[in-house]
């Protein structure tokens, strides 16, 4: 929850702002408290219990509709000030875990990201989209290559170098988490949506360089999120608009699209990203994958052993539509997603949710747990 999440082995993840090395603290438990000044972040870390008793501090003050408030990141659009003022209410109300943002200058988003943390009780995620920086979603910033450019080079350097250059920009935003990498391989020349996002059509060369650049964000404090899982590449319909369907046997699918999902988790990558495709493979309940907990909590978090924190993709998609919102995101809450990103309604959500634990729907240590 919020900047502090336990997994399932014991550990404790926090956002490492100020430690050259995540790598050498990911079995640590640790917690960033953190202090906004001007436009920079600075990270104060505590060691040994003090995360957990803090934690449970918390815990022990908070409402079931705070705590499952934790588990839900709203978009925020910095240019609509209709929007903004609607989520700075919210985060009055409920506290979301996070929020990740869609538009606007540096500027702009530093000073809007302190405002609404200094709003929030308990510290908050704060995400982006930047597979090629925050470029992809602000303006006046330059962008980076895009990975498939990136892709035909063999240049681990400077892959690196660019992922350690990212992570600064994000920091200075007081932005904790890269949804990043794209690790789609991208096979399908008909898709219209992965193409120059994702490194290439090749397997190994698609999770050698996603991996280069996850270690670099994670080497540098930001929580790298690999997606879109179980793997959009080969589909030929954009899941923001319809459910693809990925109609291909088990033995393909383990071979192939998990591949890299696989060699990160293995790596430490950190975070994981469920999409909106329907996988008969795996789930032959014609629903998304970002629905499903055979695939979602049996495939990712169990056979493949997935300690992270699990992020659907954004439940507003088309893709997502499996009955009306809040039966969305009961639906997504049971699969064994940790974070639902952007539900239609931050407000329904929570009150769908809260209703389906005092009903017996989902159990409130599940709540607890995540």
């Amino acid at each position: 929850m919020s900047l502090l999440r336990k997994t399932d082995d014991g550990r404790t993840f926090c956002f490492c702002l100020n430690v050259s090395d995540m790598g050498n603290c990911r079995g640590a438990v640790i917690f960033v408290v953190l202090s906004f000044f001007s436009f920079t972040l600075k990270g104060q870390i505590f060691t040994g219990q003090q995360p957990e008793r803090w934690a449970d501090s918390v815990l022990s003050t908070m409402t079931l509709d705070q705590k499952i408030a934790q588990c839900i990141m709203p978009a925020v659009y910095p240019r609509d000030s209709v929007q903004v003022a609607e989520i700075m209410r919210q985060i009055k109300r409920y506290n979301p875990g996070g929020i990740i943002i869609f538009q606007g200058g540096p500027k702009q988003v530093a000073l809007l990201v302190n405002t609404m943390q200094s709003a929030a009780s308990i510290p908050m995620f704060v995400g982006v989209d930047g597979e090629w920086g925050v470029a992809m979603r602000f303006d006046s910033v330059l962008p980076f290559p895009r990975q498939l450019t990136l892709g035909a080079m063999d240049n681990d350097s400077l892959i690196y170098q660019m992922g350690v250059a990212i992570a600064a920009q994000l920091k200075r935003l007081g932005i904790h988490t890269n949804f990043s990498p794209e690790v789609d391989i991208n096979s399908n020349p008909l898709n219209p949506v992965i193409g120059s996002r994702s490194w290439g059509s090749d397997r190994d060369r698609v999770t050698h360089q996603a991996s280069v650049y996850m270690k670099a964000l994670q080497d540098n404090g930001i929580l790298a999120v690999a997606k879109h899982f179980p793997g959009h590449g080969d589909t030929e319909n954009d899941s923001h608009y319809a459910l693809p369907v990925l109609n291909y046997s088990r033995l393909r699918l383990d071979t192939f699209e998990l591949y890299p999902f696989k060699s990160l988790i293995n790596e430490g990558v950190m975070g994981v990203m469920t999409a909106h495709l329907n996988v008969p493979a795996f789930d032959s309940a014609k629903i998304p994958a970002s629905l499903s907990r055979r695939i979602t909590d049996s495939l990712l978090r169990q056979q493949l052993n997935f300690k992270g924190i699990i992020f659907t993709d954004a439940l507003n998609m088309k893709g997502a539509q499996n009955g009306s919102p809040k039966a969305i995101a009961v639906k997504a809450f049971q699969a064994g997603n940790d974070i639902l990103l952007m539900p239609v309604s931050l407000p329904d959500a929570i009150d769908t949710l809260t209703k389906a634990v005092k009903a017996g729907i989902i159990d409130e240590s599940e709540v607890q747990r995540r």
